[in-house]
Protein backbone atom coordinates (compact mmCIF):
# COMPACT_ATOMS: atom_id res chain seq x y z
CA UNK A 1 0.00 0.00 0.00
CA UNK A 2 1.32 3.43 -0.94
CA UNK A 3 2.25 6.02 1.63
CA UNK A 4 0.29 9.27 1.78
CA UNK A 5 2.80 10.82 -0.65
CA UNK A 6 1.75 8.42 -3.38
CA UNK A 7 -1.98 9.15 -3.25
CA UNK A 8 -1.89 10.94 -6.61
CA UNK A 9 -0.03 8.13 -8.37
CA UNK A 10 -3.22 6.30 -9.51
CA UNK A 11 -4.40 9.58 -11.05
CA UNK A 12 -1.14 10.71 -12.63
CA UNK A 13 -0.23 7.25 -13.96
CA UNK A 14 -3.07 6.93 -16.50
CA UNK A 15 -2.45 10.52 -17.66
CA UNK A 16 1.21 9.81 -18.33
CA UNK A 17 0.26 6.49 -19.94
CA UNK A 18 -2.18 8.23 -22.31
CA UNK A 19 0.41 10.82 -23.32
CA UNK A 20 3.10 8.16 -23.69
CA UNK A 21 0.88 6.04 -25.94
CA UNK A 22 -0.08 9.11 -27.96
CA UNK A 23 3.44 10.39 -28.65
CA UNK A 24 5.25 7.04 -28.46
CA UNK A 25 8.18 8.41 -26.47
CA UNK A 26 8.66 8.35 -22.70
CA UNK A 27 10.81 11.50 -22.55
CA UNK A 28 8.46 13.58 -24.69
CA UNK A 29 5.56 12.27 -22.62
CA UNK A 30 7.18 13.60 -19.43
CA UNK A 31 7.79 16.97 -21.10
CA UNK A 32 4.16 17.24 -22.21
CA UNK A 33 3.03 16.07 -18.78
CA UNK A 34 5.10 18.88 -17.22
CA UNK A 35 3.49 21.43 -19.55
CA UNK A 36 0.02 20.11 -18.67
CA UNK A 37 0.67 20.46 -14.93
CA UNK A 38 1.94 24.03 -15.35
CA UNK A 39 -1.16 24.92 -17.36
CA UNK A 40 -3.45 23.46 -14.70
CA UNK A 41 -1.83 25.45 -11.89
CA UNK A 42 -1.50 28.61 -14.00
CA UNK A 43 -4.32 30.40 -12.10
CA UNK A 44 -2.39 29.90 -8.85
CA UNK A 45 0.81 31.11 -10.52
CA UNK A 46 -0.94 34.25 -11.75
CA UNK A 47 -2.34 34.89 -8.29
CA UNK A 48 1.12 34.40 -6.80
CA UNK A 49 2.72 36.81 -9.26
CA UNK A 50 0.07 39.46 -8.71
CA UNK A 51 0.46 39.16 -4.95
CA UNK A 52 4.24 39.54 -5.25
CA UNK A 53 3.90 42.58 -7.50
CA UNK A 54 1.34 44.16 -5.18
CA UNK A 55 3.69 43.61 -2.25
CA UNK A 56 6.46 45.45 -4.06
CA UNK A 57 4.13 48.27 -5.06
CA UNK A 58 3.08 48.97 -1.48
CA UNK A 59 6.67 48.77 -0.19
CA UNK A 60 7.03 52.59 0.04
CA UNK A 61 3.89 52.75 2.14
CA UNK A 62 5.12 49.88 4.29
CA UNK A 63 8.35 51.78 4.88
CA UNK A 64 6.34 54.83 5.88
CA UNK A 65 4.27 52.80 8.33
CA UNK A 66 7.45 51.29 9.73
CA UNK A 67 8.91 54.74 10.29
CA UNK A 68 5.70 56.02 11.85
CA UNK A 69 5.21 53.09 14.22
CA UNK A 70 8.83 52.09 14.82
CA UNK A 71 8.25 52.20 18.59
CA UNK A 72 4.88 50.45 18.50
CA UNK A 73 5.17 47.05 16.87
CA UNK A 74 1.64 46.00 17.79
CA UNK A 75 0.13 49.06 16.11
CA UNK A 76 2.36 48.56 13.10
CA UNK A 77 1.25 44.92 12.80
CA UNK A 78 -2.39 46.00 12.88
CA UNK A 79 -1.85 48.62 10.17
CA UNK A 80 0.10 46.09 8.11
CA UNK A 81 -2.74 43.61 8.23
CA UNK A 82 -5.18 46.33 7.19
CA UNK A 83 -2.99 47.24 4.25
CA UNK A 84 -2.60 43.59 3.17
CA UNK A 85 -6.34 43.08 3.44
CA UNK A 86 -7.04 46.27 1.47
CA UNK A 87 -4.86 45.09 -1.41
CA UNK A 88 -5.79 41.41 -1.10
CA UNK A 89 -2.22 40.32 -0.35
CA UNK A 90 -1.31 37.08 1.36
CA UNK A 91 2.28 37.23 2.71
CA UNK A 92 2.52 33.46 2.39
CA UNK A 93 0.91 33.41 -1.07
CA UNK A 94 4.26 33.01 -2.81
CA UNK A 95 4.57 29.49 -1.41
CA UNK A 96 1.18 28.29 -2.67
CA UNK A 97 2.22 26.96 -6.12
CA UNK A 98 5.13 25.11 -4.52
CA UNK A 99 2.83 23.54 -1.93
CA UNK A 100 0.48 22.41 -4.71
CA UNK A 101 3.31 20.96 -6.78
CA UNK A 102 4.90 18.95 -3.98
CA UNK A 103 2.16 16.24 -3.91
CA UNK A 104 2.40 16.08 -7.72
CA UNK A 105 6.16 15.53 -7.54
CA UNK A 106 5.76 12.78 -4.94
CA UNK A 107 2.96 11.18 -6.96
CA UNK A 108 5.04 11.32 -10.13
CA UNK A 109 7.93 9.73 -8.24
CA UNK A 110 5.75 6.70 -7.49
CA UNK A 111 4.60 6.57 -11.12
CA UNK A 112 8.18 6.64 -12.40
CA UNK A 113 9.57 4.01 -10.03
CA UNK A 114 6.54 1.74 -10.56
CA UNK A 115 5.82 2.03 -14.31
CA UNK A 116 4.37 -1.47 -14.68
CA UNK A 117 1.64 -0.72 -12.14
CA UNK A 118 0.82 2.91 -12.90
CA UNK A 119 1.69 3.34 -16.60
CA UNK A 120 1.30 -0.15 -18.03
CA UNK A 121 -1.67 -0.90 -15.79
CA UNK A 122 -0.54 -4.32 -14.54
CA UNK A 123 -1.66 -4.30 -10.91
CA UNK A 124 -1.92 -8.05 -10.39
CA UNK A 125 1.17 -9.16 -8.44
CA UNK A 126 0.54 -12.71 -9.60
CA UNK A 127 0.96 -11.69 -13.23
CA UNK A 128 4.05 -9.71 -12.33
CA UNK A 129 5.52 -12.81 -10.72
CA UNK A 130 4.75 -14.85 -13.84
CA UNK A 131 6.50 -12.25 -16.00
CA UNK A 132 9.55 -12.36 -13.73
CA UNK A 133 9.63 -16.14 -13.86
CA UNK A 134 9.14 -16.37 -17.62
CA UNK A 135 11.85 -13.83 -18.38
CA UNK A 136 14.11 -15.35 -15.74
CA UNK A 137 14.85 -11.98 -14.18
CA UNK A 138 15.87 -13.48 -10.86
CA UNK A 139 13.84 -11.01 -8.77
CA UNK A 140 12.65 -12.19 -5.36
CA UNK A 141 8.85 -12.02 -4.76
CA UNK A 142 9.27 -9.42 -2.01
CA UNK A 143 11.32 -7.21 -4.35
CA UNK A 144 8.95 -7.14 -7.32
CA UNK A 145 7.40 -3.75 -6.55
CA UNK A 146 10.78 -2.11 -6.08
CA UNK A 147 12.06 -3.63 -9.34
CA UNK A 148 9.27 -2.50 -11.67
CA UNK A 149 11.60 -0.37 -13.81
CA UNK A 150 13.71 -3.45 -14.49
CA UNK A 151 10.56 -5.45 -15.27
CA UNK A 152 9.21 -2.73 -17.58
CA UNK A 153 12.49 -2.62 -19.50
CA UNK A 154 12.47 -6.41 -19.84
CA UNK A 155 8.87 -6.38 -21.11
CA UNK A 156 9.84 -3.78 -23.72
CA UNK A 157 12.76 -5.90 -24.96
CA UNK A 158 10.99 -9.28 -24.85
CA UNK A 159 7.34 -8.40 -25.28
CA UNK A 160 6.64 -11.37 -27.52
CA UNK A 161 7.55 -13.73 -24.68
CA UNK A 162 4.96 -12.27 -22.28
CA UNK A 163 2.31 -11.10 -24.74
CA UNK A 164 -0.18 -13.71 -23.53
CA UNK A 165 0.28 -12.58 -19.91
CA UNK A 166 -0.04 -8.85 -20.56
CA UNK A 167 -2.20 -8.42 -23.69
CA UNK A 168 -2.70 -4.88 -25.01
CA UNK A 169 -0.25 -3.45 -22.50
CA UNK A 170 1.83 -0.58 -23.85
CA UNK A 171 5.58 -0.95 -24.09
CA UNK A 172 7.78 1.74 -22.58
CA UNK A 173 10.95 2.90 -24.28
CA UNK A 174 12.89 4.77 -21.58
CA UNK A 175 15.50 6.13 -24.01
CA UNK A 176 15.50 9.86 -24.70
CA UNK A 177 18.23 11.72 -26.59
CA UNK A 178 20.62 8.87 -25.90
CA UNK A 179 19.81 8.77 -22.18
CA UNK A 180 18.00 6.06 -20.25
CA UNK A 181 15.44 7.93 -18.15
CA UNK A 182 14.82 4.84 -16.04
CA UNK A 183 18.37 4.90 -14.69
CA UNK A 184 19.90 7.01 -11.95
CA UNK A 185 23.00 9.13 -12.35
CA UNK A 186 25.81 7.73 -10.21
CA UNK A 187 28.14 9.99 -8.22
CA UNK A 188 30.93 7.45 -8.59
CA UNK A 189 30.42 6.89 -12.31
CA UNK A 190 30.56 10.03 -14.47
CA UNK A 191 28.36 9.66 -17.54
CA UNK A 192 26.09 11.60 -19.88
CA UNK A 193 23.29 10.96 -17.40
CA UNK A 194 24.93 13.55 -15.11
CA UNK A 195 23.46 16.20 -17.40
CA UNK A 196 20.02 15.61 -15.88
CA UNK A 197 20.78 16.48 -12.21
CA UNK A 198 23.17 19.26 -13.29
CA UNK A 199 20.54 20.90 -15.47
CA UNK A 200 17.90 20.35 -12.78
CA UNK A 201 20.02 22.20 -10.23
CA UNK A 202 21.07 24.90 -12.70
CA UNK A 203 17.54 25.68 -13.88
CA UNK A 204 16.35 25.78 -10.26
CA UNK A 205 19.07 28.33 -9.51
CA UNK A 206 18.16 30.37 -12.59
CA UNK A 207 14.51 30.37 -11.61
CA UNK A 208 15.22 31.65 -8.09
CA UNK A 209 17.67 34.26 -9.40
CA UNK A 210 15.18 35.46 -11.99
CA UNK A 211 12.44 35.72 -9.40
CA UNK A 212 14.70 37.70 -7.05
CA UNK A 213 15.79 40.03 -9.86
CA UNK A 214 12.24 40.60 -11.11
CA UNK A 215 10.94 41.44 -7.64
CA UNK A 216 13.92 43.51 -6.52
CA UNK A 217 15.48 43.54 -3.08
CA UNK A 218 12.70 43.93 -0.53
CA UNK A 219 13.70 45.45 2.78
CA UNK A 220 12.47 43.96 6.07
CA UNK A 221 8.95 45.22 6.68
CA UNK A 222 8.91 44.96 10.44
CA UNK A 223 5.93 42.63 10.29
CA UNK A 224 6.88 39.32 11.83
CA UNK A 225 4.73 37.15 9.52
CA UNK A 226 5.87 38.91 6.36
CA UNK A 227 9.52 38.94 7.40
CA UNK A 228 9.42 35.25 8.27
CA UNK A 229 7.93 34.49 4.86
CA UNK A 230 10.64 36.60 3.17
CA UNK A 231 13.39 34.95 5.20
CA UNK A 232 12.03 31.47 4.45
CA UNK A 233 11.86 32.30 0.73
CA UNK A 234 15.49 33.48 0.71
CA UNK A 235 16.61 30.33 2.52
CA UNK A 236 14.70 28.11 0.10
CA UNK A 237 16.22 29.98 -2.84
CA UNK A 238 19.70 29.21 -1.52
CA UNK A 239 19.29 25.52 -0.76
CA UNK A 240 16.79 24.36 -3.39
CA UNK A 241 19.28 24.20 -6.32
CA UNK A 242 21.56 21.92 -4.28
CA UNK A 243 18.68 19.73 -3.12
CA UNK A 244 17.30 19.48 -6.64
CA UNK A 245 20.69 18.42 -8.03
CA UNK A 246 21.15 15.93 -5.20
CA UNK A 247 17.77 14.32 -5.74
CA UNK A 248 18.51 14.29 -9.46
CA UNK A 249 21.35 11.90 -8.68
CA UNK A 250 19.48 9.56 -6.34
CA UNK A 251 16.17 9.39 -8.27
CA UNK A 252 15.41 8.11 -11.79
CA UNK A 253 16.36 10.57 -14.52
CA UNK A 254 12.74 10.83 -15.65
CA UNK A 255 11.90 12.82 -12.52
CA UNK A 256 14.91 15.07 -13.14
CA UNK A 257 13.63 15.77 -16.65
CA UNK A 258 10.29 16.80 -15.14
CA UNK A 259 12.09 19.27 -12.84
CA UNK A 260 14.08 20.75 -15.72
CA UNK A 261 11.01 21.36 -17.89
CA UNK A 262 9.04 22.63 -14.90
CA UNK A 263 11.80 25.16 -14.10
CA UNK A 264 12.14 26.37 -17.69
CA UNK A 265 8.39 26.96 -17.97
CA UNK A 266 8.37 28.69 -14.58
CA UNK A 267 11.12 31.09 -15.76
CA UNK A 268 9.11 31.95 -18.89
CA UNK A 269 5.96 32.47 -16.83
CA UNK A 270 7.77 34.73 -14.37
CA UNK A 271 9.20 36.81 -17.22
CA UNK A 272 5.88 37.26 -19.01
CA UNK A 273 3.70 37.75 -15.93
CA UNK A 274 6.05 40.12 -14.12
CA UNK A 275 6.47 42.19 -17.29
CA UNK A 276 2.69 42.37 -17.70
CA UNK A 277 1.89 43.25 -14.10
CA UNK A 278 4.69 45.78 -13.62
CA UNK A 279 3.49 47.48 -16.79
CA UNK A 280 -0.19 47.46 -15.92
CA UNK A 281 0.01 48.31 -12.22
CA UNK A 282 1.53 51.71 -11.37
CA UNK A 283 3.15 52.42 -8.02
CA UNK A 284 0.85 53.31 -5.13
CA UNK A 285 0.88 56.94 -4.05
CA UNK A 286 1.44 57.12 -0.33
CA UNK A 287 -0.20 60.53 0.01
CA UNK A 288 -3.37 59.29 -1.65
CA UNK A 289 -3.67 56.37 0.75
CA UNK A 290 -3.05 58.67 3.69
CA UNK A 291 -5.74 61.10 2.57
CA UNK A 292 -8.25 58.31 2.04
CA UNK A 293 -7.54 57.03 5.50
CA UNK A 294 -8.14 60.47 7.02
CA UNK A 295 -11.42 60.88 5.16
CA UNK A 296 -12.66 57.49 6.30
CA UNK A 297 -11.77 58.13 9.94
Amino acid sequence: MNSIFGLLAPVLGPILRFICNFVGNYGIAIILFSVLIKVLILPLTIKQQRSMVETKRIQPYLNELQRKYKNDKDKYAIEMQKLYKQHNINPMGGCLPLLVQMPIIFGLYYVIIRPVTYIMGVTDTGILQQIVDRLQLGIEPNMIQTSEIQIAEAIGKHYDQVADLVPNVSQIDFSFLGLNLAEKAQFSQPSLLWIIPILAGLTTWLQTKFMTASMGNNQPSGNEQADQAQSMTKSMNMIMPFFTAYFGFILPAGLGLYWIVNNVIAILQQFLLSKFYFKELPPIEIEKNTKKKKKGS
